[in-house]
């Protein structure tokens, strides 16, 4: 959103607030229009709306670690009871004890007042302290940022949202975002427009880092406007943050033999840690699974997992459909595709990629060992009886010296 201000009549504001204690400047409930309101109508409207004991109650001392409580407590329980999901439960513990006190304020809600009283405000503006004005009540804290639609997968953009309606002049100005020491983006203009972009929000500001990936990860990240700011690290989270392996980066091979069906999985890189299963006939089966490598790479796992489940032989008459799928972070993600078994073989082998393409090859390769091997017996066979009907036929040397066939001579 551009401001509807030039850049002049922004100045030329600025220097009224600042001159002009008596003032507040306030963009309208629905729209962008700028008011300005008699500081005495506006902490009047804001009193009548405090006074009101049906919303508002007063009270000595803040009540927020009770409250704080009270939220935590409702949040367990809908946890234990199913009512959420593992995601919307790390989600809503983020940051829930580092809470503050609000800041109240109102927004004119101009598009309320009748037209013939907006009429008269208009020919004389000093009818506004008669009438006072309509304001939509505002509770917010200070400028803070938030990741926008977790979870984050990496290789994705992601959204970081800076709320900056607690502002006295939101937005009408662009911010400043920084990581760490580093400004990126300042005032609309990008170090690098094919990593950072901001959008501009009409209580706020997103930044959009492009192909999320570890070098953004674990870096503090800094949302400025005006006088305030908000600085936070965005640190590597398994609960909010995802790294699901392609095709390529995945390596399976599963047997079965003796009605256990057994399988190994090489993921290449993941993250967080997968839990895998059997997916037989198109049902989660109980499968027990065990790590039998693990690998830190960087911030990613390499890991390969081993999986065992006995099947019944009344549940394999003639054949089955099985499948290998993982958890990630709560999000299912298939590994093997649905591969049919049939219950007589006594072992049945499969094998993905690379190490299927090498056991339809040796086969033909030993064939054609065995045949060279066969031709060379028999051409030496050959070679040998010739050598010995000539050697046959050859005299034995007088002198008495051996020739190359003397061993034939009786």
């Amino acid at each position: 959103m551009s401001p509807n201000l030039n850049k002049n009549e922004q100045k030329a504001l600025k220097n009224l607030v600042k001159k002009n204690k008596e003032i507040i400047v306030r963009k309208a409930d629905k729209n962008s229009t700028l008011c300005i309101l008699d500081k005495s109508t506006y902490i009047k409207e804001g009193l009548r709306q405090l006074e009101n004991e049906l919303y508002y109650e007063e009270i000595n001392q803040s009540r927020i670690a009770n409250t704080t409580k009270l939220i935590h407590d409702l949040i367990e329980k809908w946890q234990r009871n199913d009512q959420i999901d593992k995601i919307t439960y790390k989600f809503l513990l983020q940051n829930l004890f580092n809470k503050k006190i609000g800041k109240f304020f109102l927004l004119p809600k101009i598009h309320k007042i009748p037209p013939e009283i907006l009429l008269e405000i208009e020919n004389n503006p000093a009818k506004i302290i008669e009438y006072g004005f309509l304001g939509r009540p505002i509770l917010s804290l200070c400028v803070t940022w938030q990741i926008l639609n977790p979870p984050i997968f990496f290789g994705e953009d992601v959204v970081l949202y800076c709320n900056a309606s607690v502002a006295q002049h939101c937005c009408t100005n662009t911010a400043t975002w920084m990581k760490d020491f580093d400004i990126i983006v300042h005032h609309g203009a990008s170090i690098d427009t094919s990593k950072y972009i901001q959008q501009q929000r009409s209580d706020g500001f997103s930044l959009i880092i492009t192909k999320f990936n570890e070098d953004d990860i674990n870096h503090q990240y800094t949302c400025l406007y005006e006088f305030l700011s908000y600085s936070e690290v965005l640190k590597l989270n398994p609960d909010f943050m995802r790294y699901e392996p392609n095709k390529e980066e995945i390596k399976t091979n599963f047997t079965m033999s003796d009605n256990f069906i057994v399988a190994d999985v090489l993921f290449e890189m993941i993250y967080p840690s997968p839990e895998c299963y059997f997916v037989v006939n198109g049902e989660v089966t109980a499968t027990n699974v065990t790590k039998s490598e693990e690998t830190r790479i960087r911030l990613f796992y390499k890991m390969k997992l081993h999986l065992i489940r006995e099947i019944k032989k009344n549940k394999c008459i003639d054949s089955i459909n099985v499948a290998i799928h993982c958890t990630v972070g709560g999000d299912d993600m298939v590994v093997k595709e649905n591969t049919t078994i049939y219950c007589q073989d006594t072992t049945t082998s499969y094998f993905s990629n690379i190490e299927s393409t090498e056991k339809k090859t040796s086969l033909p390769i030993i064939l054609a060992s065995i045949l060279i091997l066969c031709i060379a017996v028999v051409i030496s066979v050959i070679i040998w009886r010739k050598k010995e009907n000539i050697c046959k036929a050859k005299p034995l040397n007088i002198e008495g010296n051996t020739n190359d066939c003397a061993f034939y001579v009786a």
